[in-house]
């Protein structure tokens, strides 16, 4: 974009994206910094990939070197986006160089690849090749090639396994994910066959009610919550669904706490006290108190 807009050359472009900051932290901001989001991606993937199999040996810091780690801002958007502390290489050490090598035309650091590819344990460079070598220039243009290959072998061996790790573990998440649902759907089709089961059980149990039976579920909560200053003289019912108890208590209270205990009763639907009539021995001179209750009802209401 500079060298178009500007109509500079290569070199000047340098100098321009060196002195002018057009790379930022966020790939949003602009062209420049956005042709760098597929290369950040890749370095982060491979880092990725690093760190699980060598949990043991974290990275700490990112150097950069070489005619890119010039340019203004390259140094913060790895910062950011790699969230390690990124440093530019500046300086070598225990380096000497051919002292009618000008090094104030370039600076020695952004040579460190074909410096470090040069030496011999490297063997980056056959023997026999540089013995066939007629000039330096040619050994220096393979070594240059040698060097590119396997920076991209290993970044193209790197890519190739994260994405296969990435692919596996997506796919061991949506298998997960099935297998769940398989395990929801056999308790919601059990909890429904429950249901059906239980509402065929209801029906027919319903089919069996009479208002005997619920006649007989009275008599036998009158009885068992008569208390024992009340006896009961009589239990009778009627064809209109009605049951009339007659009886005797030692006083009006236990009278009328037994006559509250049976409107409890789940069949009652309406009850009241005809009469209560009190009674004095003409020999002991006890008092005791006649009842005479009438309780209409009906059967239970079915229940879910």
């Amino acid at each position: 974009a500079v060298m178009e807009n500007r109509n500079v050359d290569a070199a000047t472009a340098m100098t321009l994206l060196q002195n002018e900051r057009l790379i930022t932290v966020d790939f949003e901001d602009n062209d420049a910094t956005e042709a760098f989001r597929y290369l950040m991606n890749n370095i982060s993937r491979v880092i990725d990939y690093f760190a699980s199999k060598h949990p043991d040996k974290p990275i700490d810091d990112v150097y950069l070197t070489g005619d890119g780690a010039l340019i203004r801002g390259l140094d913060g958007l790895f910062k950011i986006q790699l969230n390690l502390t990124t440093k530019i290489m500046d300086s070598l050490y225990n380096i000497k160089f051919d002292p009618t090598i000008n090094m104030t035309l370039y600076n020695p650091v952004y040579l460190i690849a074909p410096i470090g590819a040069a030496f011999a344990p490297m063997g980056f460079v056959p023997d026999e090749y540089v013995a066939r070598a007629k000039n330096k220039n040619t050994a220096k243009l393979f070594v240059q090639v040698a060097i590119a290959s396997v920076v991209v072998s290993a970044g193209l061996v790197g890519w190739s396994l994260v994405a296969k790790g990435s692919a596996q573990r997506a796919k061991d998440l949506a298998q997960a994910n099935v297998d769940s649902i398989k395990d929801i759907e056999n308790i919601e089709a059990e909890y429904n066959n429950a249901v059906k089961k239980t509402q065929d059980l209801q029906s027919m149990y319903n089919m069996t009610l009479n208002d005997g039976e619920y006649l007989l579920d009275f008599i036998q909560a009158a009885e068992q919550k008569q208390p024992e200053s009340v006896n009961l003289s009589s239990i009778t019912s009627s064809d209109d669904n009605k049951v009339e108890i007659v009886g005797t208590g030692t006083n009006k209270q236990s009278i009328a706490k037994y006559f509250q205990q049976l409107q409890t009763v789940g069949c009652v639907r309406s009850a009241f006290i005809d009469n209560i009539k009190m009674d004095t021995d003409s020999e002991t001179g006890k008092k005791s108190f006649e009842f005479h209750m009438t309780f209409g009802f009906s059967p239970v209401a079915v229940q879910e």
